[in-house]
């Protein structure tokens, strides 16, 4: 009996330790973003930024319209390098953020939007959660 406590203590120490995640540390992110800004065009327009303006929109996710602000800016700033992941990943944001706001027909357009350039540029991960 001793060893069954013993292992459920464990178990439950090991899965809380596994589940447990950093917190998303948004003014590093911002950092980062205000630092891309004041580099180079090259590093102010790669995917470094596509990818840190993702992650400062999915912390605003369903909370205030900064989601959006944000997922804007990464779609544009995708479009004008012409990266097609970027592009995907922008549009499928775009689809949960207004899914999150029951906004129903517009989220079927932005998924609509990712599973295409999912398709047409062989991004399995885009075409997997369209």
């Amino acid at each position: 009996m001793k060893k069954i406590f013993l292992f459920m203590i464990a178990w439950c120490s090991l899965t809380t330790a596994v589940v447990a995640q950093r917190p998303i540390n948004i003014d590093s992110l911002r950092r980062v973003i205000v630092r891309l800004d004041q580099q180079s065009p090259s590093f102010a327009n790669d995917t470094v930024r596509i990818n840190t303006l993702l992650e400062v929109a999915t912390y605003h996710s369903m909370r205030t319209d900064s989601g959006f602000y944000f997922l804007n800016k990464t779609l544009k700033l995708a479009q004008k390098i012409n990266w097609p992941k970027g592009i995907g990943l922008a549009y499928l944001s775009m689809a949960y953020e207004y899914y999150g706001k029951q906004e129903i027909e517009k989220s079927m357009n932005y998924a609509q939007k990712a599973l295409t350039v999912g398709l047409n540029h062989q991004e399995l991960l885009i075409q997997a959660d369209c």
